[in-house]
């Protein structure tokens, strides 16, 4: 992919030209280089500058500019991610930063067994300690609110959230219904629910699909073996039966490989360094979206080399690489477009496909 396909996506969904130009050579160095640290970054800059120039540039990036707003870029990232993906589903999770007690709420939509991010917001534990959020219940909720106001207000209402048992609670049940929000989350087998006229843990009842009714509420429950557990499910819309709920539900599972990409292959924990430990959460959330932004790009290139001819010259048959570990490989092996390795036509179809596509899509 290239500087100029990346920049004209960012800036037509309302990032200004310039920042989306130097973001766009930052991302494309970050998935080359697999270090966030500037002067790594540098070295993978397509600039002819000197290193210590490149190195400035960079940190006037994070530091400077003021018209880099993160939450626009993830409104435009939004509109990339939902083309690709194609699919509803926003995935909710956390991921934190080991010894420096931070956790990344991240949203993201699931495609080809992945998730692609979208939206970021970090949670210092130090802010529930001095009363900035009252619980990591009350951050949520909070965060969820920003989440919903970058997305379209066309497509809320066709979106479905999927989270895990830390978001099967009765508060958030509540405040996604309250929200419009449709969800499928799980629930703990304590879960005390009302069947009828009668009050039952949700662990007591067999497989099957259920209306229960919540604080004087009325859901949809359903039950599946999994393996050795109960899989019990709490959704505010119609299933056809329970093996749809959980398969839309095992969805969530995705974001787990992102989550290592995000750790491993482009070094988010190097975010633990010292140099790092000042970092207020803007800048934070800034580091946050070039690392979300990265990884849509190497999955984005990983699709399209692995449709392309030219994929054995990459990786054998057999070889079971990630999408994104694939396109880390090919960004490494390209320089300012992709001519050398016949992808071209594809990736300026894609581009169109992008540009000038209009939303079509029509969930129920």
């Amino acid at each position: 992919m290239s500087k100029k396909i990346l920049t004209d996506i960012l800036h037509r969904y309302g990032v200004f030209k310039k920042i989306a130009s130097t973001l766009a050579m930052v991302c494309l160095a970050l998935l080359k280089g697999g270090t966030p640290s500037m002067r790594g970054l540098a070295d993978y800059l397509m600039l002819p500058y000197s290193k210590q120039a490149k190195t400035n540039r960079i940190w006037r990036l994070f530091n400077k500019a003021k018209t880099f707003k993160p939450v626009a870029v993830m409104k435009a990232l939004f509109h990339i991610v939902f083309k690709l993906a194609d699919n509803p589903f926003i995935i909710i999770d956390f991921t934190s930063l080991n010894g420096f007690r931070i956790k990344f709420f991240i949203a993201s939509l699931p495609t080809s067994g992945r998730s692609l991010p979208f939206y970021c917001r970090p949670l210092y534990l130090k802010d529930i300690y001095s009363l900035r959020y009252s619980s990591e219940n009350e951050f949520i909720m909070i965060t969820i609110k920003e989440l919903l106001s970058i997305i379209p207000a066309n497509l809320r209402e066709r979106i479905i959230i999927l989270g895990d048992r830390q978001f099967g609670t009765k508060r958030f049940i509540h405040f996604f219904t309250e929200e419009g929000i449709r969800f499928i989350v799980r629930i703990k087998k304590k879960f005390l629910v009302k069947v009828g006229a009668k009050a039952l843990n949700s662990g007591e009842l067999e497989k099957g699909k259920y209306v229960v009714e919540i604080e004087a509420e009325k859901y949809l429950l359903y039950i599946r073996k999994q393996r050795e557990e109960k899989l019990i499910l709490v959704s505010n819309f119609e299933n056809t039966n329970s093996l749809k709920a959980a398969r839309k539900y095992l969805k969530r599972s995705y974001c787990e490989q992102m989550h290592r990409d995000l750790k491993n292959r482009l070094n988010l924990l190097f975010l633990n360094s010292k140099y790092y430990k000042q970092l207020d959460e803007e800048k934070l959330r800034k580091y946050s979206v070039v690392f979300m932004l990265t990884e849509v790009i190497g999955i984005w290139i990983g699709k399209l080399t692995k449709r392309s001819k030219y994929y054995h010259r990459f990786c054998s048959k057999k070889d079971e690489r990630s999408l994104f570990h694939l396109g880390q490989i090919v960004a490494r092996q390209m320089y300012e477009f992709l001519e050398d390795i016949g992808l071209k036509f594809k990736i300026s179809a894609v581009k169109l496909f992008l540009l000038n596509r209009e939303f079509r899509c029509d969930y129920r």
